[in-house]
C-alpha cells in the first residue's frame, strides 16, 4: 500500500487578521498624532507635547508614537532647538518600553512625560547658562508635558474604550477640549497666504460649542482654544479676547440660529482687529472666522450635536 500525503496549508484565523489590522491602524494614528503633537509650540520656542504624546500611546504603539514625534520635530516649523525634544521622546520611549510593562495609567504616563522632559530641559539648561529663567523655564515645561500626557492618555482611553461621547464624565471632556485646543495650536504654523488652518479649527470649535451650548459653551470653548492659540503666537491678549468673547456672544446669538450665531463671531473679530489696530488693520482673524463661519453654517444639524456631545453634556 502506498501512503498518499496531504500537503498542510496555513490557516490564518480571521480574528486574527483584524486585530492586525486594528493594531496597524492605532500605530498609525499614534503616528500622525505624535507628528501633530511635536508641532504644537508655547510663546515661540516650547514644544514638549511629542514627548507627552508618546508617554500618553499605549506600549504596543509607543515605537510608532516615538517616530511620528521624532519626525515632527524635525520638520518641525519651529526655529527652537528641537535636539532636546527628541532626546526627551527617547527617554520617554525607553522608560515606557522597560516599567511599562509592570504598570500602566494615566499616572503613569504622567510620570513618564515628566521624568522625559524634566531631564532633558534641565540638561539643556546646564549646558547653556544656569539662571533662575533657565530653571523656571524647565520646570514650567516638565509640567506642561506632565499635565499634556494627562489629557492626551484620558482623551485616548475614552475613545478607545467606546464610551458614548454624550455621556462622560465632566474630567473626560475637559481632557478632549485641551486635547482639540493643542490640536488647533498645532496647526496655527500652518498658513495660507497668512491664514492659519489653526485658527480655522479654533474658530470653527468654538462655533460649534456656542451653537450647541449657547453662551456658556462658547466661552468655554473659546477660552481653551484661544489660550492655546495665543500663546502659539504673538498677539496674546487679542487672540484670547478675540475666542473668548467671540465665543460668548455667539452663543448669545445662537438662539436665533446658525447665521445670527456665525455673524455675531464675525462681526467680534472685526470689532477687535480695528481696536487693537496700530494704523492699517490686520484683517487675517476675520478671514479665519468667515471661515470657520462658513463651514459651521454647512454641517448638518445632527452632526454638529453629535460634535457637541463631545465637549459639553450637562452632568446629570
Amino acid at each position: 500500500m502506498t501512503e498518499v500525503k496531504t500537503k498542510k496549508t496555513s490557516h490564518i484565523e480571521p480574528g486574527k487578521i483584524k486585530e492586525s489590522a486594528a493594531g496597524l491602524l492605532s500605530t498609525g494614528i499614534w503616528i500622525i498624532i505624535s507628528f501633530a503633537a511635536a508641532n504644537a509650540v508655547l510663546f515661540g520656542g516650547l514644544a514638549p507635547f511629542g514627548a507627552a504624546a508618546v508617554a500618553a500611546a499605549r506600549r504596543r504603539d509607543a515605537v510608532g508614537a516615538a517616530f511620528g514625534a521624532i519626525m515632527g520635530y524635525i520638520f518641525s516649523m519651529s526655529t527652537g532647538n528641537n535636539i532636546r525634544y527628541i532626546a526627551a521622546v527617547l527617554v520617554v520611549l525607553g522608560l515606557k518600553l522597560v516599567f511599562e510593562r509592570f504598570a500602566e495609567g494615566d499616572f503613569v504616563s504622567v510620570l513618564m512625560a515628566a521624568a522625559g522632559t524634566g531631564l532633558t530641559s534641565f540638561g539643556y539648561a546646564s549646558m547653556t547658562l544656569i539662571s533662575g529663567y533657565n530653571s523656571g523655564i524647565a520646570i514650567a515645561e516638565t509640567a506642561v508635558a506632565a499635565g499634556s500626557a494627562y489629557f492626551f492618555k484620558r482623551t485616548s482611553s475614552a475613545i478607545e474604550h467606546g464610551k458614548n461621547l454624550a455621556v462622560l464624565s465632566g474630567g473626560d471632556r475637559a481632557c478632549i477640549i485641551m486635547t482639540a485646543a493643542i490640536a488647533a495650536a498645532s496647526l496655527t504654523p500652518v498658513t495660507v497666504y497668512n491664514i492659519s488652518a489653526g485658527g480655522i479649527i479654533a474658530g470653527l470649535a468654538v462655533l460649534i460649542a456656542a451653537g450647541y451650548g449657547k453662551e456658556s459653551g462658547g466661552a468655554v470653548a473659546g477660552v481653551a482654544t484661544g489660550t492655546a492659540v495665543a500663546l502659539s503666537g504673538d498677539m496674546l491678549g487679542s487672540t484670547l479676547s478675540g475666542y473668548a468673547v467671540g465665543g460668548l456672544i455667539a452663543g448669545i446669538f445662537a438662539v436665533f440660529g446658525k447665521l445670527p450665531c456665525a455673524g455675531a463671531y464675525i462681526a467680534v473679530k472685526l470689532i477687535i482687529c480695528l481696536a487693537v489696530a496700530d494704523g492699517y488693520p490686520i484683517f487675517t482673524p476675520v478671514y479665519e472666522a468667515v471661515i470657520a463661519s462658513a463651514v459651521f453654517v454647512l454641517i448638518p444639524e445632527k452632526a454638529g450635536k453629535y460634535i457637541f456631545g463631545i465637549s459639553y453634556v450637562k452632568e446629570n
